[in-house]
C-alpha cells in the first residue's frame, strides 16, 4: 500500500472517496467528478463520471464503498461514512486488506458482518495471527488466513 501523510487520492477509485460522493446530493456529484480528469492507475479503475455516479446509488444502499484493485493492485479498501450530529457525512472510516492474504469474498463479508454487529471496538494481536476483540471475552476476529 503506497500511503503517505499528505498523499491525495482519486474520489472515483477509493472506497472512502466513493462514500463522500454517494452522500452528496447527485447535482453536486456531478459537479465534482465534471472537473475530474480520469486516470487509470489499474485495470479495474473507473474511467468517467458516468460510471462513478452509476454506482453511487449503490453505495448508499449498502452502507460502504468498496475499491476491489481500482487504486493499486492487490489491495482492496472497504469505507463506511461517518455522520456529525445533523446526520451529514463529515468523514469517513477505511479499512484495507491485501487480496492475496484475504481475497474479496473473506474480506468483504468479514468486515460487513464485523460492522453490523457492532464489533468496531478495541482489540488486540492474536497469538494465532488474527484479532481479538476486548469486551467479550477475546471473540477471534481475523479470518483472513
Amino acid at each position: 500500500m503506497q500511503l503517505r501523510i499528505g498523499r491525495r487520492n482519486p474520489l472515483y477509485s477509493t472506497a472512502i472517496g466513493k462514500v463522500l460522493l454517494a452522500w452528496m446530493m447527485p447535482g453536486e456529484a456531478r459537479t465534482v467528478l465534471a472537473g475530474v480528469k480520469f486516470r487509470k492507475s489499474t485495470a479495474k479503475t473507473l474511467a468517467s463520471a458516468e460510471a462513478v455516479t452509476s454506482i453511487l446509488p449503490h453505495v448508499r444502499q449498502q452502507g460502504y464503498g468498496e475499491d476491489n484493485e481500482e487504486q493499486e493492485d492487490g489491495l482492496l479498501c472497504l469505507a463506511v461514512p461517518v455522520f456529525d450530529r445533523f446526520d451529514r457525512v463529515i468523514a469517513g472510516l477505511s479499512l484495507s486488506f491485501p487480496t492475496m492474504r484475504c481475497g474479496y469474498e473473506g474480506a468483504l463479508r468479514r468486515a460487513v458482518e464485523g460492522g453490523r454487529a457492532g464489533d468496531f471496538r478495541a482489540a488486540w494481536p492474536s497469538p494465532g495471527g488474527g484479532w481479538r476483540r476486548a469486551g467479550d471475552g477475546g471473540t477471534e476476529l481475523n479470518t483472513c488466513r
